[in-house]
């Protein structure tokens, strides 16, 4: 009855009083170990009421085999837990030996004293071995607790050394003296010691469950220290618990109160707004802070810095304050927003573009069928007339030549195609042919030419800056009256070659000349005068290729200038 008892008591032991998860090793082994030896002596217990005495063997070495087995579990298991090196192979081993002579004795000499001794030989072998494992230093936590286990361990062993040793001396052994002393004290020894193993099990798990909770909220902790973004965190009394160094790079001025936990009415005075903060948000009652609910906005601090912040309850009535630097996001929000204005406008002026082009090439075309006509239905009556007819039919087809040209190179110029084909030339020869084709196309056009200055040979793409100096002759006389001629001028200036075009037409308003080189562009008072927007983008891209610059100066109805330099040499 006794034993089972104690197996009763073991049962309870590890259904109610063992709490812990199985996520360390040995955790497992102990409750198995425990419970295994819980049913090892009830079923030693049933032996009493076993039908014969076959049966009540049986029982005890049934109930012997799995408290060793048990006890094997449960003392690894503790070890393992500990931090010591278990000997599972060891103890296996010692646990088999004495099971085989304990079987063999119980069947052939059941009242035999080497049956008790074989027992207390296992306990001893196993807890004096698991004993010293536990002994050797490891510099750990669990030093203390590995040393009480230890020492309970070696008790246990030496108490069961003297039963297995009164058990060959004295006749009969104390396990068949009813009501003896020792064999009570013996019994309690045995109790104590499946109850402190328990015990100092869970124990190491509690050690092992702090040591990681420590190394957890230093981690925790680490992480808080070095998060790009800024926390502070206030208790019910509005008392500042604690916040990390981001804080102080923020707000530079909360830098030296953090230390000293000030208040949160210290921290943030009167004027909340300026750390992002609505009053609101800090609003307090003796319970704590009275904001319900996580809120958070943006906001430009004084320094121009933009932050989000944000605020949320915790737990007694505390506030946990978070701040994030968004000034990156804003700036590239800005940026994103003036591209995305920008190409808004470059649509809206390829459109107009398309509209433009599209009565450029209408106009030409038209005068081209209209003349095509003429000669069809005069062919016969047609003599002097024809070459009148023919020349301006040559002169558009060269305008729509000119006007394609200029469309591709722009897009070429756009896409990086373009490629120099410098030679030495002859600059005033290209000026005076630009003006020469300028004049063929409006005969009633003046041109004042001063070329006497500019070097006899530049080196040059001639094709190229050809366009140039086109585009911009035929601009003077697009944008200007016959009143006035159009000067063309050329000099030799610090090493460059330097052309001027001046017109005496409509000029340019102030706010479009940092535009008006841009693609598509168009001045306002220009939007009745025909033309692509696409001319001037082409000449400063080629004089860019150049090296050389290109600027204009104007005034809006007094005409404009426009200024080319090229390298000399």
């Amino acid at each position: 009855m006794v034993l089972s008892a104690v197996g009763i008591f073991v049962a309870v032991l590890v259904l109610v009083v063992w709490r812990g998860d199985r996520r360390y090793a040995g955790m497992r082994e102990v409750a198995i170990g425990l419970a295994v030896m819980a049913a090892g002596f009830i079923t030693q217990a049933l032996s009493v009421a076993a039908p014969s005495a076959g049966w009540g063997r049986l029982f005890i070495a049934a109930g012997h085999l799995q408290v060793l087995v048990g006890g094997t579990l449960n003392l690894n298991g503790a070890v393992t837990l500990a931090g010591a090196a278990p000997a599972w192979r060891r103890d296996w081993i010692i646990g088999a030996v004495s099971y085989a002579v304990y079987l063999w004795l119980i069947v052939t000499d059941p009242g035999s004293p080497l049956r008790h001794a074989a027992v207390s030989a296992w306990s001893v072998l196993i807890c004096g071995g698991a004993s010293l494992a536990l002994v050797a230093p490891r510099g750990d936590a669990s030093a203390g607790s590995r040393r009480m286990l230890a020492a309970l361990l070696a008790l246990h062993a030496a108490t069961e050394g003297a039963r297995g040793i009164d058990a060959l001396l004295s006749a009969p052994p104390v396990e068949f003296r009813p009501n003896n002393a020792l064999n009570i004290l013996f019994l309690f020894e045995f109790i104590f010691a499946i109850l402190g193993i328990a015990i100092l099990s869970m124990q190491f798990v509690n050690e092992r469950l702090r040591r990681d909770l420590g190394r957890s909220e230093a981690r925790i902790v680490s992480a808080f220290r070095v998060a790009s973004d800024a926390f502070a965190v206030f208790d019910g009394a509005g008392l500042l618990v604690t916040a990390n160094p981001r804080v102080g790079r923020i707000f530079p001025a909360l830098a030296p109160l953090v230390a000293g936990h000030p208040t949160v009415e210290v921290m943030f005075g009167a004027a909340p707004a300026a750390f992002g903060l609505a009053a609101g948000w800090l609003a307090r009652a003796p319970s704590g802070f009275l904001l319900d609910g996580e809120v958070e906005h943006v906001a430009q601090l004084d320094g121009g810095a933009w932050v989000h912040v944000s605020a949320a309850p915790i737990d007694g009535g505390g506030l946990m304050l978070c701040w994030r630097d968004i000034t990156e996001f804003k700036q590239a929000e800005a940026v994103m927003a003036g591209e995305l204005a920008r190409e808004r406008e470059l649509a809206a002026m390829q459109r107009s573009f398309v509209s433009m082009a599209s009565h450029q090439f209408r106009t030409p075309l038209a005068i081209i069928d209209i003349n095509a006509q003429l000669i069809e239905l005069q062919r016969h009556a047609m003599v002097g007339e024809a070459t009148e007819l023919s020349g301006r039919i040559r002169r558009t087809v060269r305008r729509m030549i000119r006007l394609i040209e200029a469309m591709l190179g722009a897009a070429s110029a756009e896409e990086g195609k373009i490629a120099l084909k410098k030679a030495p030339v002859d600059l005033a020869a290209l000026v005076r042919e630009a003006c020469e084709r300028a004049q063929e196309a409006a005969p009633d056009r003046l041109f004042d030419l001063d070329l006497a200055g500019l070097p006899r040979l530049v080196d040059c793409d001639a094709n190229l800056i050809d366009q140039v100096l086109g585009n911009l002759v035929s601009n003077a006389v697009k944008y200007s009256g016959t009143d006035h001629p159009v000067i063309v001028a050329g000099r030799l200036e610090g090493g460059e070659a330097v052309i001027t075009v001046t017109d005496f037409g409509v000029g340019i308003a102030a706010e479009d000349q940092p535009l008006i080189f841009e693609r598509f562009f168009r001045g306002r008072n220009a939007a009745d005068i025909a033309g692509t927007g696409i001319g001037l983008t082409l000449a400063r891209y080629i004089v860019d290729l150049h090296g050389g610059t290109i600027a204009v100066d104007s005034a809006l109805g007094a005409g404009a200038t426009f200024t080319v330099r090229l390298p000399a040499a």
